[in-house]
């Protein structure tokens, strides 16, 4: 009897055994598409993650206002965004600019000064857009400041910009401003870029006294009895473009009133 009674609970046991195989069997059957999913799942956000960072690498801008102690970041952008400038005499950053509108400005223009800049000295920068980082393939974008220098006497150029319409401000629009050397007098070539936004009643205004040379190591030198050229570009994103172009003078003065032009 006894031996009867060892030899069913042996016989239990082994189907006990053989069962509980059988049941992890049956859950690694069952498992192997969820598994197959989720991996099919995460390669599809790593790829689309990583379009979309590629896609985010560079953004078309300008660099201007450069001087011994500060620089501006400006563009435009198909819709609104809040934007930012992170940059740094390093790689690693870690100061931080907002729009001269101020830090929760919600613009499809962006015009980011910067500042308290050391003279000649590289700094790196990255442009964010509503979260997505531009930085240049990941290699930083960056600008050199230039040396100090002593100042000029002002002399200052101002006017007004409209819409399309030619009757309504084109508040926020950008206004770029460089001269160009047109007799051999003075400093050859192009000065720098000056830049500046528009203000609510669509009115601008930009020093020429303090333009640099391209080196930024010098004033630019202009002619003062108009031989000289002043060269301004209006951007103002969807709302259009517009341009001028005048002659130096000797006296700060206004400039004529333009109205922008939307691409055809």
């Amino acid at each position: 009897m006894a031996d009867r009674l060892t030899a069913a609970r042996a016989l239990l046991d082994v189907t006990l055994r053989l069962r509980s195989k059988e049941d992890r069997a049956m859950k690694k059957r069952k498992l192997l598409p969820f598994v197959a999913i989720m991996v099919l799942l995460l390669s599809c956000t790593l790829a689309i993650t990583a379009t979309g960072s590629n896609a985010a690498m560079h953004i078309e801008h300008r660099v201007t206002n450069i001087s011994n102690v500060a620089f501006t970041v400006s563009w435009t952008t198909d819709s609104a965004c809040k934007a930012y400038v992170e940059y740094g005499e390093t790689p690693y950053l870690g100061r931080y600019s907002y729009d001269d509108r101020g830090q929760d400005t919600v613009s499809m223009t962006h015009h980011i000064l910067t500042g308290y800049l050391t003279p000649e000295t590289t700094y790196y920068y990255d442009i964010v857009c509503d979260g997505i980082r531009y930085n240049n393939g990941g290699k930083h974008y960056s600008v050199t400041t230039g040396p100090s220098i002593l100042p000029e006497i002002p002399h200052v150029i101002w006017g007004q910009i409209f819409k399309a319409d030619g009757e309504t401000p084109a508040e926020g629009s950008i206004v770029y401003v460089k001269v160009v050397d047109a007799d051999a007098r003075g400093s050859a070539g192009t000065s720098q870029v000056k830049s500046r936004l528009v203000d609510s009643d669509g009115k601008w205004g930009i020093v020429l006294g303090t333009l640099r040379t391209s080196e930024l190591n010098e004033w630019f030198e202009y002619g003062k009895d108009g031989a000289d050229s002043i060269l301004v570009e209006f951007e103002g994103a969807v709302e259009g473009k517009a341009s001028l172009e005048v002659p130096t003078g000797n006296t700060s003065r206004v400039l004529p009133s333009v109205s922008l032009q939307r691409d055809e």
